[in-house]
């Protein structure tokens, strides 16, 4: 089993405390196929964090060992002084893995060409997430988050990449937190509603889909209430 136990996160602002979750329980099989749907400011980046054990509740606890899940496609590590294959090298010496057998892989993924021996400073944004999506792919985990993408570029790439995860999900987990249900409908089987700091599991995406979608037109409906006034 994996995830987190009556966890409460919250941030100091001049205001006071900004709660984010509230005592929220979200544990699931380790390779279960998870996806949640979360707008955007609702805290799905902080949850991405936590559940990679990059950042840690104020209360609560963690369920599983640190380290059990990679944020896929995160690029915090990637060192920009070093070349793709430098990174990839450093990543495997880090694990115990084989260098060679890591760096080739990622080279065969990525298909940077040449590229691959360029400084990670002169790669474009679509380049930089290719190489660490390769990187945490074959790195050792028993499941990936997602937070809002899976992989990038054009449908070539994206086609190559989406094999690569296939190849990997088939015994490993999976958590997707996004805006887009077609997103989670495509790679995952089970699904909530990332609301009000607690995650609200639903039988299927179409329902969570629906609370999801309720929940948005009621947002904006309060929000174009605060910003109207009297004339």
């Amino acid at each position: 089993m994996f995830g987190l136990l009556n966890c409460t996160r919250y941030f100091d602002t001049a205001k006071g405390p900004q709660v984010v979750f509230d005592q929220m329980d979200f544990v699931m099989d380790d390779r279960d196929h998870v996806g949640i749907l979360a707008a955007q400011g609702s805290g799905k980046t902080t949850l991405t964090r936590m559940l990679c054990g990059i950042e840690a509740p104020d209360e609560g606890d963690f369920v599983g060992q640190r380290g059990d899940a990679l944020p896929l496609g995160g690029n915090a590590f990637i060192l920009p002084g070093l070349t793709g294959e430098e990174n990839a090298r450093m990543m495997a010496s880090f694990y115990g893995l084989d260098g060679d057998e890591f760096s080739h892989f990622c080279y065969q993924l990525t298909q940077l060409e040449q590229r691959f021996t360029d400084k990670v400073s002169a790669y474009s944004v679509t380049m930089k997430a290719h190489l660490a999506f390769a990187i945490n792919l074959l790195l050792p985990c028993r499941l990936y988050i997602a937070d809002d993408k899976l992989y990038t570029g054009d449908s070539s790439s994206q086609r190559r990449m989406q094999g690569a995860l296939a190849r990997e999900l088939q015994h490993k987990g999976l958590v997707v937190l996004t805006r887009n249900p077609r997103l989670i409908k495509e790679h995952c089987h089970t699904f909530g509603v990332l609301l009000h700091g607690k995650i609200i599991m639903c039988p299927d995406l179409a329902q969570a889909t629906a609370l999801f979608e309720r929940h948005q037109s009621n947002r904006a409906v309060a929000e174009d209430d605060d910003n109207s006034f009297d004339i």
